[in-house]
């Protein structure tokens, strides 16, 4: 079963010194045990967005319900 989250984060690709502001519904397909932290999270939407983990900010994320 998959959770919808809302996500508001910034994004800046290794070659540019701009920063991107994104924000969206994200869907995660695995059991959630415990509230996710903002490294976590990070690291989910880096690999979702191909891009390091180092270049996503994360500014808000909070369940849909």
């Amino acid at each position: 079963m998959s959770i919808k989250y809302y996500a508001s984060f910034l994004l800046q690709e290794a070659s540019d010194d701009d920063y991107k502001h994104c924000s969206g519904i994200v869907e995660v397909d695995r059991p959630v045990f415990h509230p996710f932290d903002n490294k976590e999270i990070e690291r989910m939407l880096a690999e979702g967005l191909d891009v390091d983990e180092d270049e996503v900010q994360i500014l808000h994320w909070d369940r849909l319900h």
